[in-house]
């Protein structure tokens, strides 16, 4: 049985950090695919860079990023629950594997786009939605992430959500 695409794509993401130069902490939750005393976790991964703290959600999705059936009740209330403490930013980091695009959607996007009354997000809406590309080098089938970047850029959306 072949590994499981998704998790593939979360340990070159973990594996890219650690070649970041960048000062960050990176710390994956273990989730409990068992559902064990009901203990459920927010998201993936969070970060801690440049003042800033970040949830990070992973998901490789083939067109589009279903808000039911890829983001549980648990993650969307929490990831929001988290961003609305100042500093922090919560969100999807979501592989478009069709498109070989990867990006950052902030939880306040996909909470906007859930009340305007939308399902789901595919590469085709992605200039209409606010995100983060992740700048990446392509190798076979998976990616390279520049995790320096990445850094920089969810400081940039820091600074622009919490310049209120």
């Amino acid at each position: 049985m072949g590994k499981n695409v998704g998790k593939i794509f979360e340990s070159r993401i973990r594996a890219d950090f650690k070649n970041a130069k960048t000062p960050h902490y990176l710390l994956r939750l273990y989730d409990q695919t068992s559902g064990y005393a009901s203990i459920q976790t927010p998201c993936d991964l969070t970060l801690f860079a440049q003042g800033g703290y970040y949830l990070l959600e992973l998901k490789s999705v083939e067109g589009r990023l279903n808000f039911n059936s890829n983001i549980t009740d648990n993650q969307l209330k929490s990831l929001h629950a988290a961003s609305q403490v100042e500093g922090v930013v919560a969100g999807i980091l979501v592989w478009f594997k069709n498109h070989d695009f990867t990006c950052f959607i902030p939880i306040q996007e996909i909470i906007k786009r859930i009340e305007a009354g939308y399902k789901s997000v595919g590469y085709t809406d992605i200039e209409t939605v606010w995100h983060a590309p992740l700048a990446a080098l392509k190798r076979h089938k998976y990616f390279t992430y520049n995790a320096d970047f990445f850094i920089v850029q969810l400081g940039e959306m820091r600074r622009e959500i919490w310049q209120k």
